[in-house]
């Protein structure tokens, strides 16, 4: 059995032990993506500076990687580092031929970050950006970002609609709807950063009922984010919260065929997570490492390579 086929298979976690300098790529998480009709939908948690202790610490046996390594200033006097500049390119890249996201959710975007991104999307007028937070210094959110030529946002929603979760009023979930301008179709995508640990479940459950209580059949749902958990108790979340909204769990998870996450075991896991439901033309694909940047293929088989 060859390595592609087996990581279908095999138990997630996946211990890599301390990948140090191996680790080539400017955030803990690699971005993710499902083609539904045609769209990518992307989600990245792109990894706030401000957590960066979290790596220093080596709990995850990153300190000697890329991500440390480009923690200095990029030499532009606006205190931007150059690991920060390197995903604001990627994001850029990411809204282009070939990878064309046309809907792209980020977490835990820091305010540097933040700012040069707005800088760079100046250049790109017809990519709208949404924001988790109102305030412009707020040092840490989410965003989305999608294309006004491809989509329209849905009259019965105007801006997405923002929750703070209850256990961490630091992480939200969004909820964004768009029609498709050439085909009519409506989409509803809700992007999240749950919170894991202690807070977990119940962050779970509060996810799980904010998926339902903007469920609609008539519109092709999508669900996706960095959710700190495996698909597996999501799934039972969804389906406890559907029953109290009186209808069948109607979510499949789409399958990434890569490990994406280092964790603090030292663990490789698949934990940035793409649920869909709705009436789909073909069935929805997970996008492959190789449909993004080079340097996420090459993370990706750093950690196949560890099978």
């Amino acid at each position: 059995m060859n390595k592609r086929s087996s990581i279908k298979t095999i138990q997630d976690p996946l211990y890599v032990g301390n990948l140090g300098d191996k680790w080539q790529f400017p955030s803990d998480h690699l971005p993710v993506g499902v083609k539904v009709n045609g769209v990518n939908f992307l989600s990245w948690n792109v990894l706030n500076t401000a957590y960066l202790k979290f790596i220093e610490s080596n709990n995850q046996g990153l300190r000697e990687s890329l991500i440390m390594k480009e923690n200095v200033s990029d030499g532009s006097g606006t205190g931007l580092t150059k690991r920060e500049r390197r995903i604001s390119e990627s994001v850029i890249k990411m809204i282009q031929e070939p990878i064309k996201g046309s809907v792209i959710a980020l977490q835990e975007v820091g305010l540097r970050f933040y700012t040069e991104l707005v800088r760079k999307l100046k250049c790109f007028p017809t990519i709208k950006m949404f924001s988790s937070e109102s305030s412009p210094i707020a040092v840490d959110r989410s965003v989305f970002l999608y294309d006004s030529r491809k989509f329209s946002l849905d009259p019965e929603m105007d801006n997405p609609k923002i929750y703070k979760y209850k256990v961490h009023q630091a992480k939200a979930i969004m909820v964004l709807s768009l029609r498709d301008r050439s085909s009519g179709c409506e989409y509803r995508i809700i992007q999240t950063h749950a919170p894991g640990g202690p807070k977990g479940p119940s962050a779970r459950k509060e996810l799980a009922e904010v998926v339902m209580q903007h469920y609609d059949p008539k519109k092709i749902m999508i669900v996706m984010g960095d959710m700190n958990h495996p698909p597996e108790p999501i799934l039972w979340n969804f389906a406890e919260a559907a029953r109290a909204f009186n209808i069948s769990q109607p979510f499949h998870h789409v399958k990434v065929s890569y490990f994406g996450h280092v964790n603090t075991k030292k663990q490789a896991t698949r934990i940035d997570n793409i649920f869909v439901s709705g009436l789909i033309k073909k069935p929805a694909m997970a996008l492959k490492e190789s449909d993004f940047f080079l340097e996420v293929k090459q993370t990706a088989e750093l950690m196949l390579s560890y099978l």
